[in-house]
């Protein structure tokens, strides 16, 4: 092929996949010289401090040392990208790195050519560049490595022969000056080949092949098979004297071709440069001609530019008058907020005197209702009062004040709304109350039943309008309500009662939209923990109630409290997650939440599931961990529709059949599953934004190749 290749060595050290090591590079460099090219190597001068080995730091620096000039160099500066990239601008060579000098394609606009730079990889131990065909296996013993490359090179070089220059009998090694460098190379007696060679006379000329000795710890360059040199004849010489020959006059003919290249662009360069010249010379002759227009005080642009400056100032004194209005109209809003505190205050006063009495209590939540909701609508009007510009000093102190009083109107607001949510709670009470009088007088008469349900109405009602202020919503809440069941649960050991279960503040600012509460008999709630095998009693009771690894059953309240919450998280041992109760054991199936269809979220980490059998019955289910299990098949996934989270790492995970059908994943994470030998199918959910799994391995690589092509946006990790 006889091409030259400029390689970017420190790039391809430091992309190694496993540890920083020569060989990856040292294989790219014997690659090429197999294949009949050349190349010349760039190391930054820091790059003996990036080998995690001593023995790759010592082999490296005999390479430099070694006067290998036309092949390696070491940068003097920290960074050897400029130097390598002026050779290949100047050269017209190709780039070998695993860099994309990404802050040079200004300068180096013919790096975004894919025929300029090629990519070299190194993946499971396979050295990759595509444009050159390579796929090798990289060579892992360092210093057969290292001697096969040297080796060839001197031979390419001629340089595999020498002149004994000193030798030391009572030691019995020596030293061979190297032709054409100058420069010694150690031998010892032992790799001596030729018998008859006297190795103690200075001067025999000798030839020999390249090895690698080490004295303990101590890595360095010597010759072995060390011969006597023979005589070329005559007709030999002359053939190396014209292969030689042949050798100068291409060299000689390819220089003279890049000295005309560069010539060429050298006098394209001082072309531009001239007419650049010449070009700032007429704008600077244009610019001197206009300074000279601007020059005096009568010509036509001054008196454009002074009739503009009145207008403007004329502007000015209009937004003062503006100003000056906006300072009154604020003085009477602040007056007005004034009388609202006061009237504020009276209601205050109004209600604590009404609030014994349960008629009087629905006139004042009415009356607050309709002031919190003027004085809210006024502040907000004042607010979008306060938002005009180019105040006075004066103007600025009254609307800093204005500001001060604002936030005062606000934090009175939001007391109120707390006494609200108290008003709240004990209409909470009061209805319970009515409730349990209303089964316990069964049997009176028409009347008073029917005024206890006008009552019970008038109680609903007064929430809605809570509710309402509360949330602050524009959007009208349902009026749809479910019918409340009345019957008595005689079967029950305590009596049950409709409507919230304590008199805790509302969370209904938590959820913008009030979740409606399943009503459960006691008794069901009792069958239902019977039910639970020893294992998912202990983890409800642990995991989720706090109560520690006990199977006393839980109070009516605190499982009416599982079967409200929408997010679970049961951690086997093993696991730890900050802010999540561990469980001192392990769970092996997944039968205690069959029965829980209100999940949103599910964290079963660290346990013994073999596979999602059960979780099919889960059809709300939007997040999923089973980290840490041992599931090997995910075919009941499928059945999850509104599933947007899926982390299975740690398990025993094959392939990932089954998420292909999960039209709304977004985030799926299945890293660290060893066995893992397929991904497809991951490429047909339009929705997915991030996937995480092992990229190692040849065919998830291609997998997720394709992967990108149908979905460009998606973000891959393997962390």
């Amino acid at each position: 092929m006889n091409e030259e290749y400029i390689i970017d060595g420190t790039s391809i050290i430091q992309k190694a996949e496993k540890e920083r090591s020569l060989t990856p590079l040292l294989q790219l460099l014997l690659t090429l010289k197999k294949q009949g090219n050349n190349f010349y190597c760039y190391f930054d001068a820091d790059t003996r401090y990036q080998f995690e080995r001593d023995i790759d730091k010592q082999i490296y620096q005999n390479i430099i040392k070694f006067g290998l000039d036309e092949y390696f160099v070491q940068g003097s500066n920290l960074d050897a990208d400029l130097p390598l990239l002026e050779q290949a601008n100047i050269t017209k060579a190709t780039i070998i790195s695993c860099d994309n000098f990404e802050s040079f394609h200004e300068n180096y606009p013919w790096l975004s050519n894919p025929k300029r730079v090629f990519k070299a990889e190194v993946i499971a131990e396979q050295l990759l560049i595509e444009p050159l065909q390579i796929q090798v296996e990289v060579e892992r013993d360092l210093i057969k490595l290292t001697t096969e490359l040297i080796q060839t090179l001197e031979k390419d070089a001629g340089r595999l022969e020498g002149t004994i220059d000193k030798y030391k009998k009572d030691r019995q090694f020596g030293f061979i000056k190297r032709s054409h460098t100058g420069k010694n190379i150690f031998f010892s007696k032992n790799s001596v080949a030729d018998k008859k060679l006297d190795f103690t006379v200075i001067g025999t000329e000798v030839t020999f092949k390249i090895d690698i000795g080490n004295s303990g710890s101590i890595y360095y360059f010597c010759a072995k098979e060390v011969r006597k040199k023979e005589a070329i004849p005559p007709e030999k010489a002359a053939e190396q004297l014209a292969d030689e020959n042949k050798i100068l006059k291409a060299t000689k003919d390819k220089l003279q071709e890049q000295t005309a290249v560069a010539k060429a662009e050298l006098e394209t360069q001082i072309q531009s440069i001239q007419e650049r010249h010449d070009l700032l010379k007429q704008e600077n002759q244009s610019l001197a001609e206009e300074l000279q227009v601007y020059k005096g005080s009568n010509n036509e642009t001054i008196k454009r530019l002074e009739a503009q400056k009145t207008m403007l100032q004329t502007d000015v004194d209009i937004l003062k008058d503006e100003n000056l209005k906006k300072h009154t109209l604020i003085e009477e809003l602040r007056l007005e907020i004034d009388a609202l505190k006061k009237e504020r205050t009276t209601i205050i006063a109004s209600r604590k005197k009404k609030e014994a009495e349960t008629n009087e209590l629905a006139v004042v939540i009415d009356v607050q209702k309709e002031k919190i909701q003027d004085l809210d609508d006024d502040l907000k009007n004042t607010l979008q009062m306060f938002e005009f510009q180019d105040l006075d000093e004066a103007q600025s102190v009254q609307y800093q004040q204005l500001i001060k009083d604002y936030q005062v109107a606000v934090n009175a607001l939001k007391r109120k709304n707390a006494k609200i949510v108290f008003l709240t709670n004990n209409v909470n009470d009061l209805r319970r109350q009515i409730v349990l009088n209303h089964r316990q007088a069964g049997s009176q008469d028409l009347t008073e039943s029917t005024n206890v349900d006008e009552l019970l109405a008038r109680i609903q009602e007064l929430e809605r309008v809570n509710t309402e202020l509360t949330t602050k919503r524009t959007r009208k809440p349902s009026t749809s309500r479910r019918k409340q069941n009345t019957r008595e649960e005689s079967q029950s050991d305590t009596p049950y009662s409709e409507g919230p279960s304590s008199s805790r503040p509302s969370k209904l600012q938590e959820s913008p939209k009030p979740r409606e509460i399943k009503i459960i008999p006691y008794q069901e709630l009792v069958d239902w923990w019977h039910n639970l095998n020893e294992d998912w009693q202990k983890a409800f009771n642990q995991g989720v109630l706090s109560r520690g690894e006990i199977l006393q059953i839980p109070s009516e309240e605190q499982m009416k409290g599982i079967f409200e919450r929408k997010k679970i998280d049961i951690v086997g041992s093993g696991i730890l997650l900050y802010g999540l109760n561990q469980l001192s054991f392990k769970l092996n199936d997944l039968s205690g939440i069959k029965d829980l269809k209100q999940l949103t979220d599910l964290n079963l980490s660290g346990h013994n599931f073999s596979n999602m059998d059960g979780i099919e019955v889960l059809p709300h289910l939007e997040f999923l961990n089973c980290t840490s299990n041992r599931i090997s098949s995910l075919r009941n996934i499928k059945k999850l529709e509104n599933l947007k989270t899926l982390i299975i790492r740690d398990n025993d995970l094959v392939n990932l059949d089954g998420v292909e059908e999960i039209e709304e994943l977004e985030y799926l994470n299945a890293l660290y599953n060893q066995k893992l030998r397929s991904v497809a199918g991951v490429e047909d959910l339009e929705n997915l934004q991030v996937l995480c799994v092992p990229n190692y391995k040849t065919r998830i690589i291609k997998q997720l190749e394709k992967l990108r092509k149908a979905n460009p946006n998606i973000e891959v990790k393997n962390v």
